[in-house]
């Protein structure tokens, strides 16, 4: 199944990822996650320094704001650990305005740590 995944072949659903595939694979894809990376390579969320796991995250997800695929301002260096907490939150709301009455609040946070305890702060860097 992963093979068919990676190809963007069309699943058992009917879902293909072939659009998914072509943007990561991007030239323009490629230039914004090499200089989000050299600007910081520390998790956002958790802060630890970032090592073979490290992802980048698109704080505002992709499906709701595609206009802000690889805008600096939303790609964020984060760990694994990190990233799979965030998406599992997203992957509940199916609107944008359920995004940011849901999911957003949990993220405006201050000290980086308190968003894994629930704890609201200021807005995340």
């Amino acid at each position: 199944m992963a093979r068919l995944k990676d190809r963007g072949e069309k699943k058992k659903s009917g879902y293909t990822n072939r659009p998914k595939v072509a943007f990561y694979q991007s030239h323009a894809w490629k230039q914004a996650k090499r200089i989000a990376f050299a600007r910081d390579n520390h998790c956002k969320y958790c802060r630890r320094t970032l090592g073979v796991g490290k992802t980048l995250d698109h704080f505002r997800p992709l499906r709701f704001w595609p206009e802000m695929a690889v805008n600096q301002k939303n790609l964020y260096p984060s760990c694994r650990s990190c990233h799979s907490r965030k998406s599992a939150r997203e992957s509940q709301v199916h609107t944008a305005r359920e995004w940011e009455r849901i999911v957003l609040p949990k993220y405006r946070i201050h000290d980086r740590m308190s968003f894994l305890n629930g704890k609201k702060g200021d807005t995340p860097p």
